[in-house]
């Protein structure tokens, strides 16, 4: 870092390196990244638009500053396929994005940043972004997800479309959510030190052609759809930390005891 603690909350300067790899791996639409102090664990983020533009038009190749967010202190960030979403220090989510808005739960925003929801959510502490959908963690550890419901990655038990918050049930009704993270169209969660996974898992995805699977990243031995959370048993003594989403893969980092 060239520069380290603002009191405002607005990024100045970063590692080149950072921004050149994602760079190389968001491609052509949104570039969003966090990242903390070593010093003073201050957590620092920021999200551009890199490629479709408001506009339409015209692409952006360098990080720039969004204006619709000046003066806001971001704490987490997120990007989708073609949308974005980010939490303020008080809790309060904004979604922007191309094209996306009214499958994510905005469909009177078009191609906007706006600040809503806040009366549909309790105070939110992190977001996750999958293709076409969206998942909060609030303070109290409630999971809430909406938009495309496709192959269930909402968690809700069915495959409607929701087009406002709708809080995940199931086990997490009695242990709370401490991460989320979304892929394409399948969500990973951890409650408890135990990974939950749920959406697509292949079989009936779009690239499944003639029994070939393109899945396997829900991890519970097959490439089906859940609809459910369901858990992934990793044995007596695992702990874990850390789940990572990718298009139709998963990551996670365990702790064993």
């Amino acid at each position: 870092m060239a520069l380290r603690g603002a009191s405002s909350g607005e990024l100045l300067n970063w590692d080149r390196r950072v921004v050149e790899k994602i760079e190389d791996y968001v491609e052509t639409y949104i570039l969003a990244c966090t990242f903390r102090n070593v010093d003073d664990n201050f957590v620092w983020a920021f999200g551009v638009v890199y490629g479709p533009n408001d506009d339409g038009e015209r692409s952006e190749y360098t990080p720039r500053l969004i204006k619709n967010l000046e003066g806001i202190k971001v704490k987490n960030v997120a990007a989708g396929l073609l949308h974005s979403a980010c939490i303020d220090e008080n809790g309060s989510l904004f979604i922007f994005g191309d094209r996306a808005v009214d499958k994510v739960g905005f469909a009177e925003v078009k191609n906007a940043t706006a600040r809503s929801m806040t009366s549909n959510l309790p105070y939110s502490e992190e977001v996750a972004c999958g293709g076409y959908h969206t998942c909060v963690l609030t303070r109290s550890g409630e999971l809430y997800t909406w938009g495309s419901n496709e192959n269930g990655c909402l968690g809700i038990g069915s495959m409607d479309v929701f087009h406002l918050p709708e809080r995940v049930q199931g086990p997490f009704l009695k242990s709370p959510v401490s991460k989320v993270s979304c892929g394409w169209k399948h969500t990973a969660a951890i409650s408890e030190c135990n990974i939950f996974t749920w959406g697509w898992g292949g079989s009936h995805g779009t690239f499944s052609e003639d029994g070939l699977s393109s899945g396997g990243q829900l991890g519970h031995g097959s490439d089906v759809d859940y609809i459910k959370p369901t858990m992934i048993p990793f044995g007596k003594n695992v702990k874990a930390l850390q789940i990572s989403c990718g298009f139709n893969h998963t990551g996670a980092i365990l702790e064993y005891t």
